[in-house]
């Protein structure tokens, strides 16, 4: 799927930009966000996800390893889940999509405004991919 279909999905995160140097053909611009992409009015830059640590490899860390290296199973491992990691900030934790649906809705209010549009409305959410590990 191109960048530009998993935005309209929904399944990627896109910051949008105004267009200021399109072409000028006496067509105003109209229409949902996806389609004043697909008309050139408006620019979609994904926005990319960069993690020191992902989830997947953190049971690398584990210390319940053997010393052959292998997961020893008679050893427990700590539960180092979100409130874990709550209680060591001392603050709570942010949903991640919450976070890129506020920064994708800011950049299309920016953007439709900078075009003279109502900045109101994007037909677009942000959708969580993944299980919720809560």
């Amino acid at each position: 799927a191109s960048e530009e279909e998993l935005f309209s999905r929904g399944l990627g995160v896109c910051t949008v930009t105004a267009a200021t140097d399109r072409q000028r053909d006496g067509a105003a611009p109209e229409g949902s966000v996806a389609d004043l992409i697909k008309a050139g009015w408006l620019r979609a830059e994904p926005v990319v996800y960069e993690d020191f640590l992902p989830r997947s490899a953190a049971g690398i860390f584990q210390s319940n390893l053997s010393d052959a290296g292998s997961k020893d199973t008679t050893v427990g491992g700590a539960e180092l889940d979100a409130s874990w990691m709550e209680g060591v900030l001392g603050t709570a934790l942010n949903d991640p999509y919450d976070l890129y649906q506020a920064q994708h809705q800011a950049s299309v209010n920016t953007a439709l405004t900078q075009l003279g549009l109502p900045s109101t409305h994007s037909d677009v959410t942000v959708t969580d991919p993944l299980p919720s590990t809560n």
